[in-house]
């Protein structure tokens, strides 16, 4: 029996010695066309050590045979060798990875025509009408800020006292003589106030439209920008400001 253990132990301790003596330190330079990569990782999957390469590209990594070495860096396809017995210097040259696609779709944007804004008018909270058609907050060049009858004040002054509160940079001026004509001037991005045009339904105006009540309303747009500038002329330079009035009611597709 203790002849058995003994050489039990003299297999164990063999074993023992021959994994040591197949211990190996591989080296070599990891490139992508002919250029040496930076921290490059070299990873070892038997023992999980990860050694990066220096700015010569180059690497050292302790490892043993039927090991599997992994060489992997940001934008190129991994590649993994499984380490011989004679292996000791593994150079590397890595590729672009390539992503395949199973199916690329590409659409056409589609302009829509005024005939379909139309339709879409009482649905739809981004359009409002113009001296110049429909325009759709979401396809227009320039900065277009909206509300509805929703979020309007009834009960105050007039439109102006109702605008005043639901817009950021406005500012009504009034004077005793012309109570009920106020002048709405919109601030512009480091521009300064400036009085505003109006286009209530594709109608123009200058003045403040004392016509139009609070609760006729359907929508509001305020627009600025060069956007603009074509379409409604040019009074003072790099700026236009309207506020835009459509009135409560229902837009036939058929006009």
């Amino acid at each position: 029996m203790k002849q058995i253990i003994f050489s039990l132990l003299f297999l164990i301790a063999t074993l023992s010695i021959q994994a040591q003596e197949k211990q190996l330190t591989i080296r070599g330079k990891v490139t992508t066309m002919d250029t040496p990569l930076i921290n490059a990782e070299v990873q070892s999957d038997r023992t999980g050590e990860v050694v990066k390469t220096d700015a010569k590209g180059m690497y050292q990594l302790q490892t043993s045979p039927g090991d599997l070495i992994t060489f992997s860096y940001p934008g190129l396809s991994d590649m993994e060798i499984v380490v011989e017995d004679v292996t000791s210097v593994l150079n590397i040259k890595m590729n672009a990875r390539v992503t395949v696609l199973d199916e690329v779709v590409v659409k056409k944007t589609r302009i829509k025509s005024q005939k379909q804004l139309r339709m879409e008018y009482n649905s739809n909270k981004n359009l409002i009408q113009t001296a110049f058609g429909m325009l759709d907050k979401e396809a227009v060049n320039f900065s277009m800020r909206m509300i509805d009858k929703s979020q309007l004040i009834y009960g105050g002054i007039d439109l102006a006292s109702a605008l005043q509160y639901r817009f950021a940079g406005i500012r009504v001026e009034r004077f005793a003589e012309k109570f009920n004509k106020p002048t709405i001037y919109l601030r512009t991005n480091g521009i300064g106030l400036y009085p505003a045009i109006y286009d209530v339904d594709g109608l123009i105006l200058t003045e403040f439209p004392d016509f139009v009540m609070v609760e006729n309303v359907e929508r509001i747009a305020i627009l600025s920008g060069l956007g603009i500038t074509g379409r409604y002329g040019l009074s003072r330079p790099k700026i236009r400001l309207q506020i835009n009035i459509s009135f409560k009611r229902h837009i036939d597709a058929r006009n």
